[in-house]
């Protein structure tokens, strides 16, 4: 409905053929308002012309397709921020975000301080491909289910400054970022349940910077080139049923 209402209005940088929609602006949603990316649609968002999402508001993505084209300089990203939410199911992206963790890493949820998002964000049976990193900093009560991180650029699943996340049955391989998912900054009641870590290019899991009250149990760690897991300065953890090998480092 939003690319219908831009083409009768004579908008630029919303266009839309059918299912297909190409966005060649930068797309906000203001708090309160909010914006669905439907089943079935095919979202392309153009790195020439400086294409992002941000929302302030109640951001929800379907089974979409959402996909990035890149230049050497820039790349779209989709980014829940402040008050706003991010609800994603079924959906797959391709090719957002740079390779540094934040809130410009692809698929972003940053939030905390006097603007706090009081909906948790939840991303379930997501496929996230050649992506910076999908990143949580400052949420809360976080779900993360039945998703699958391949060849990300940066980290593949960072979480900082995190006050509760549960991540479970997710696939994180082929990272090529220092670590495949790293938990930071004094995250709290963080769950990693039954998730398989493989075949990064560096390290596997480091847990570290006061992070604590941590589950690690039941999950992979394999054939990442350097460490499967490092803890370093956090505490209060629960490390049990862990399968860890083939790496080429310690732990």
């Amino acid at each position: 409905e939003v690319a219908d209402l831009a083409q009768t209005a004579g908008l630029e940088g919303l266009s839309r053929d059918g299912s297909k929609i190409v966005l060649t602006r930068p797309l906000v949603v203001w708090e309160g308002a909010a914006l669905e990316v439907s089943d079935g649609t095919q979202l392309t968002m153009t790195a020439d012309s400086g294409a992002f999402l941000l929302s302030f508001g109640h951001l929800r993505i379907g089974a979409a397709t959402i996909r990035a084209t890149t230049t050497t300089r820039f790349r779209p990203f989709i980014l829940a921020a402040g008050v706003g939410s991010l609800q994603v199911n079924g959906a797959h992206m391709t090719g957002l975000g740079t390779a540094s963790p934040g809130p410009y890493s692809g698929l972003s949820v940053v939030s905390g301080g006097l603007f706090k998002s009081e909906t948790p964000s939840t991303i379930v049976d997501t496929t996230l491909d050649d992506i910076g990193s999908l990143s949580l900093i400052r949420t809360s009560a976080s779900v993360l289910h039945g998703n699958t991180l391949s060849d990300s650029r940066g980290v593949g699943l960072y979480l900082s400054d995190v006050n509760g996340a549960t991540i479970a049955k997710t696939l994180i391989r082929r990272t090529h970022g220092a670590q495949s998912l790293r938990i930071t900054a004094n995250s709290p009641q963080i769950t990693v349940a039954d998730t398989q870590i493989v075949g990064g290019a560096n390290s596997g899991v480091l847990i570290d910077r006061n992070a604590r009250d941590i589950s690690f149990s039941g999950n992979s760690i394999l054939a990442q080139i350097a460490g499967g897991l490092r803890v370093q300065r956090a505490g209060c953890l629960l490390i049990a049923g862990n399968l860890i090998a083939g790496n080429g480092g310690l732990g």
